[in-house]
């Protein structure tokens, strides 16, 4: 790529492709270099611009899918494994650990009052589980999600923060290393699976470039090696965890390298015979133990090394006088016979004492039993470059993902936001409906608005004719009809005449809807004014169904990230019509971040059946989204989809390649919308989705 500080060597830099999707992205950026070559400046620099811009969009496209696959190389094995275990194909077993991830997670954490949050810095306060801003298509996903993820709800669980207050910091990191080995112990007695999911993250972890338990660098804290080595040797001599090929060896090396045999013996020993711990409480008294542990492992290094110095000058001294003796026979004539017999080196029958100092053992114990040197030090696992550089990895940027506490709470702040808009000119109050900040963009919202809920009158009825449209149900025992029963034609033959189906209402089942309703800017008045009455009157017409939950969410929010709410479950229709009249079409189409705010929050609802409606206009490729629709769809949730498109562009060149969900329809023109929505309800219904 040539430009004003000359010829970058991108190709060579980015390194051979290994797969499919490399090459064809390794060949796209060779044709735009090649382009890019034959350009010049001048009338051709906009044009030049442009190419490096997707250049380098190419390249970060590239860069991201080589750690996508190296990553996800280093647990493929694992999961095809578990998969030849379980019967199943490895695509098959993918979609399992993505459903088992996504799904039995949270799951597990509702039951027991614990929140799973895909947003936010990895923590937890207790209550509630943030896994950081996960890219849910990345294929690592699932086992950095369920891995990382059920081991904090473990600990969340079991763990007792209490024990570890007023520690030192060298009883504090030491306290974090063996309460995680023993939550690591109740995990697996608690939740199938889980030593599969922990062995795989520890070989992604271990793929990272930054090893989770070794280092490359000379200068690594004594404190940091320690830790490590016994954190490896606790899981694979407690729990038997299986560790990446060759990474238990090269600990036990390089810490046999810095302490030496006997203290690591030593140490472990004393470990091993604590282990299984009951509680908490049992691994901060097991750290205090080990505290003594090493400061008397300290004293006795220290008075090896002492004797062992005294040792030394002793034995220097008795040369020096050797020495002092050969000199002087050499002297009297006696040198050369005492060459014949003897090399002049120190012939003693005393047993040199044991010495540490050898190889820098002393001083490696030494400083463990050093307080100043274990600040900052912290367990390997869970915490560290190696975890850092994960996260990064298959994270999406955090502007992507939703804020669900915010957006939860947002409808009555809403409400109240409207309900006070400004009389006369100027701006409104902020707040969550930053749109509404000129009164003239909400007069002209509401009148646009008003004109399309007069349009759109005929539309609500059919609405309501086809949630009250009786369906066929299976239904046997009717004396008429125009269809017999194969079931029941038993009865013919004892003069029963009870053999035909008759039609009659479906049992009501119990539903959540959501409706995600685009407003970008885009969409233009009128189009932001249909969509609007026909979200309204959707709504409107779920609500009525018995046993249905329904409202609204509108994108984007103030910030261009994702939803805020329209509607409540419990709003009136009215209120949700008062709002929605209000709200202009203005900013970005943030489709990604509002799915993934309605796969969390319809996939806590307690209704068996769960419809999402996404309308929205614009032509973008559905393979952008499609971890977000395949979790939709592994959640139970069917995603209906309408897209308001380009009247420029055919719908035979968008409809294949960006059906999104169970159901998708396509218009060209605003008239076109209800009659879609209408279309889409028609193949919900044939789906039994409602």
């Amino acid at each position: 790529m040539r430009n004003d500080a000359g010829t970058l060597p991108l190709l060579e830099a980015l390194g051979e492709p290994s797969t499919p999707e490399e090459e064809k992205l390794y060949a796209g950026i060779g044709e735009l270099l090649a382009i890019r070559a034959g350009l010049h400046t001048g009338l051709e620099r906009r044009k030049a611009n442009e190419i490096d811009r997707r250049i380098r969009a190419l390249a970060n496209d590239y860069r991201r899918l080589r750690d996508r696959n190296r990553l996800w190389g280093a647990a493929e094995p694992l999961l095809n494994h578990r998969a030849e275990a379980m019967g199943l194909t490895p695509e098959e077993a993918r979609k399992s650990s993505r459903l088992e991830a996504l799904l039995a997670l949270p799951a597990l954490c509702r039951r027991d009052g614990i929140r799973i949050r895909f947003s936010g810095t990895p923590r937890t306060d207790g209550k509630t589980i943030w896994l950081g801003s996960v890219d849910l298509s990345h294929p690592a996903a699932p086992v950095y999600v369920f891995g990382h993820g059920i081991h904090e709800r473990t600990h969340v669980l079991h763990t007792n923060f209490r024990a570890a207050e007023g520690l030192s910091p060298r009883a504090f990191a030491l306290t974090n290393l063996f309460e995680d080995v023993r939550i690591d112990a109740v995990g697996e007695s608690e939740c199938r699976g889980y030593r599969f999911w922990r062995e795989a993250l520890l070989a992604l972890l271990c793929r990272t470039g930054e090893s989770v338990f070794l280092s490359d660098d000379p200068m690594r804290p004594a404190a940091d090696v320690f830790l490590a080595w016994l954190h490896a040797e606790l899981l694979h001599e407690t729990l038997q965890m299986r560790l990446p090929e060759g990474i238990l060896e090269a600990v036990r090396h390089e810490a046999g390298r810095r302490f030496g045999e006997a203290f690591l013996r030593d140490a472990l020993g004393l470990a091993l015979r604590r282990f299984p711990l009951e509680s908490t409480f049992g691994a901060a008294a097991l750290a205090i133990e080990f505290e003594e542990f090493l400061s008397d492992a300290a004293l006795l290094e220290e008075r090896i090394e002492r004797e062992a110095e005294r040792e030394r000058k002793k034995r220097a001294s008795a040369n020096r006088s050797r020495q002092r003796e050969k000199s002087q026979n050499f002297q009297n004539g006696e040198g050369i016979a005492l060459s014949l017999f003897d090399d002049g080196s120190l012939t003693s029958q005393t047993t040199p004492l044991r010495s540490s100092s050898s190889g820098g053992v002393f001083p490696a114990v030494l400083r463990l039993a050093d307080e100043r040197n274990w600040r900052g030090s912290s367990p390997a696992l869970e915490s560290g470059n190696a975890m850092a550089r994960l996260q990064k990895v298959i994270s999406l940027p955090e502007s992507a993902m939703p804020d669900i506490e915010a957006i939860e709470a947002s409808f009555v702040e809403t409400l109240r936001r409207h309900d006070n808009v400004p009389e006369g000119s100027g701006n409104a109050s902020g707040g969550l409906l930053p749109r509404l900040s000129k009164l003239s963009e909400i007069r002209t919202a509401r009148k646009a608005f008003d004109a399309a809920w007069d349009e759109t009158s005929s539309f609500a009825m059919r609405l309501a004719d086809l949630f009250k449209r009786r369906i066929p149900a299976d239904e046997g025992g009717a004396r008429t009809g125009f269809e017999i029963d194969d079931r029941e034609l038993d009865r013919a033959a004892g003069g029963d005449d009870r053999i035909f189906v008759r039609e009659g209402k479906r049992k009501a089942r119990k539903i959540a809807c959501e409706i995600l309703l685009d407003l970008s800017g885009s969409l233009g008045e009128r189009g932001g004014a249909v969509l609007r009455t026909a979200a309204a009157r959707l709504e409107g017409a779920m609500k009525r169904l018995p046993g249905t939950a329904a409202r609204t969410a509108v994108f984007p929010n103030e910030r261009g990230t994702g939803p805020f709410l329209a509607s409540d479950w419990k709003s009136s229709s009215v209120e949700t019509r008062e709002i929605l009249r209000a709200l202009p079409s203005k900013g970005p189409t943030p489709v990604g971040q509002s799915l993934l705010w309605a796969l969390q929050t319809l996939a806590s609802r307690p209704e068996p059946a769960k419809l999402l409606f996404l309308l929205t206009d614009g032509v973008f490729d559905a393979g952008e989204y499609r971890g977000e629709v395949e979790a939709l769809a592994m959640a139970g949730i069917e995603l209906a989809t309408l897209v308001l498109c380009d009247p420029d562009l055919p719908e035979a060149e968008i409809g294949p390649r960006n059906t999104i969900g169970s159901e998708t329809r396509f218009v060209q023109s605003i008239e076109e919308i209800p009659e879609a929505i209408h279309a889409l309800l028609v193949g919900l219904k044939t789906r039994d989705a409602f």
